[in-house]
């Protein structure tokens, strides 16, 4: 299932598997109008990824995309702490990629072309801050389902309130308890 996270349309079946449901339920689903499809030329039904998410999202319904196929980015203008995460990220089972940039504005750009599943974001950054990322990701239905993990060693209290409430799912100090981390992964 490793593919689903990146293809943009899915097919009645991959949709089906995961909801773990048939693939004749998904296109009942589509005949009320309860979940967007499109045909293709030859007549076949496709469902934009977005559109599956906001389906599952309405009803509440954790389609766990984040199991056996993390893709992570970090976002550290320190490259020690990024050279550190990678080397503890790779031996997990379920981390698929990992890729790296330095600031906030490479972030945007490597968020669209990466399609990670979580984030690991320092929150002091150069230029575009990490509270500011943060913000953008949750606020935008294509990116709001990634996992935000902020991080900093030396930010106010009022930025970490802030990133918190613009969605960010765990605030880690610096330096990183690195078995903290690996707890998030189950490890």
């Amino acid at each position: 299932m490793k593919e689903k996270l990146t293809k943009k349309y899915l097919t009645p079946a991959e949709v089906a598997e995961l909801f773990k449901v048939s693939p004749i339920t998904v296109r009942q689903w589509a005949n009320n109008g309860w979940i967007q499809a499109s045909t293709t030329p030859g007549g076949h039904r496709r469902y934009e990824f977005e559109s599956v998410l906001t389906f599952a999202k309405e009803r509440n319904v954790d389609l766990e995309l984040n199991k056996g196929n993390e893709r992570i980015l970090i976002v550290d203008d320190e490259e020690g702490v990024r050279d550190t995460l990678v080397d503890m990220l790779e031996d997990i089972d379920s981390v698929e990629d990992i890729g790296e940039c330095e600031d906030g504005f490479s972030a945007g750009l490597m968020v669209h072309s990466f399609n990670p599943t979580t984030i690991f974001l320092d929150i002091v950054l150069p230029g575009l801050d990490g509270v500011q990322v943060c913000k953008a990701l949750k606020s935008d239905a294509k990116t709001s389902h990634i996992r935000v993990f902020a991080m900093s060693g030396n930010a106010s209290e009022e930025m970490i309130k802030e990133v918190m409430s613009y969605g960010a799912e765990k605030f880690f100090q610096k330096p990183l308890d690195l078995q903290q981390i690996s707890n998030e992964f189950g490890v």
